[in-house]
């Protein structure tokens, strides 16, 4: 939602228009002081809920980019959802990295999204966020309370960075789009942007304007 006027105006439409929106805005009410994302690490939650083929490859790549993150997986079928072992909850609740995604390629389902986003709120407390899937996206933060995001960053075209309202970050991508590293880039950038900034001391002084 953004501010025009001192009217709110909601912007639906494809992730062109978000991206257009991250490069457009300015300050709005009640943001000026999450504009710049607070320094230090934050653990990251991806949520892939896109029943693409791309979106698989994506999720698996975040895998085998980092050993050390923990995959959950939700079925995604229209029967009851199978229990997520305490352990593998346990496990998710303490890694820096969480993927859940549902499981295998599938038609896309309201019903099966919806199990993913309770599963992600269940897990997400504290953590910044990259979801994928536009349904996915929304489920997971209306169940989180977010009602607003602010663009601060861009990675590639409609894969944005937006901060919440509670100061998390949450980058949101369409589930077709990007290469096989996109998930992983995306969570690159959250982490770049939580890291203080320190001066680098052998860097050239910036030439000032003529």
């Amino acid at each position: 939602a953004l501010s025009a006027g001192g009217a709110r105006v909601a912007l639906a439409g494809s992730a062109a228009l978000v991206a257009a929106a991250a490069d457009a805005t300015t300050g709005s009410a009640g943001f000026e002081a999450a504009v710049v994302p607070a320094p230090g690490a934050r653990p990251v939650a991806v949520v892939a809920g896109s029943g693409s083929h791309v979106t698989a490859a994506q999720a698996a790549h975040v895998g085998a980019a980092d050993p050390a993150a923990s995959l959950v997986l939700v079925t995604a079928s229209d029967e009851p959802a199978r229990g997520v072992e305490a352990a593998e909850l346990a496990l998710a609740r303490t890694a820096d990295l969480l993927v859940l995604r549902l499981d295998g390629v599938h038609p896309d389902s309201r019903a099966a999204v919806a199990r993913l986003a309770e599963h992600a709120v269940a897990l997400a407390d504290g953590r910044d966020l990259v979801l994928t899937g536009g349904e996915t996206a929304r489920a997971v933060l209306t169940r989180l309370g977010v009602t607003a995001l602010r663009p601060v960053a861009q990675l590639s075209h409609g894969a944005v960075v937006s901060v919440a309202e509670d100061g998390r970050l949450v980058a949101t991508k369409p589930g077709s789009f990007g290469g096989p590293a996109e998930l992983h880039d995306l969570v690159l950038l959250l982490h770049r942007l939580r890291a203080p900034h320190v001066p680098d001391p052998t860097a050239p002084p910036l030439l000032e304007a003529l």
